[in-house]
């Protein structure tokens, strides 16, 4: 069975080309922009999050360490019978405590969310592979045919 189109206007065959032109390259360029930002975010995740928590946690280490010393040392200055009560370097070391679990909170949070940033990261990738395949083989695939028939066109006119 033969089919027939009843092209009315060469030109708009000639726009519609020119149109699915740039629509190529607009999605292609989109495509690689989606690309990128998905794996920048990744990176961030690796890079900056899982050094910046760590580096928390040994921050906190020696502040607590600190903290400690500076409650015994304080201990250690009060004379038999008097009772100085170091509030502040106890609430200075509660502090300490406090931010050093904080820290280490955050870097087995951030290790979860990692793991799950990195598998939407690769379910998303996947998902796109057949937008990205579109854009770099069917699009051009149809301007290639689309050229092939304006030149039937334009012989047959």
């Amino acid at each position: 069975m033969s089919k027939q189109a009843n092209v009315r206007s060469l030109e708009s065959v000639r726009n519609f080309r020119h149109e699915l032109n740039e629509f190529t390259h607009v999605m292609a360029q989109i495509v690689e922009e989606l690309v990128h930002s998905c794996q920048q975010g990744v990176d961030w995740m690796e890079t900056d999050r899982m050094s910046h928590w760590p580096a928390q946690v040994r921050r906190s280490s020696d502040q607590l360490a600190e903290a400690r010393v500076n409650l015994e040392r304080c201990q250690m200055t009060i004379r038999p019978g008097e009772r100085a009560p170091c509030t502040e370097e106890k609430k200075a070391l509660e502090q300490a405590v406090e931010r050093l679990r904080l820290c280490e909170e955050k870097v087995r949070i951030t290790r979860h969310w990692l793991q799950v940033v990195r598998h939407e990261a690769d379910d998303f990738r996947t998902a796109l592979a057949k937008t990205t395949h579109m854009a770099d083989v069917d699009l051009p695939l149809a301007l290639t045919r689309l050229d092939e028939i304006i030149v039937k066109l334009e012989a047959y006119v």
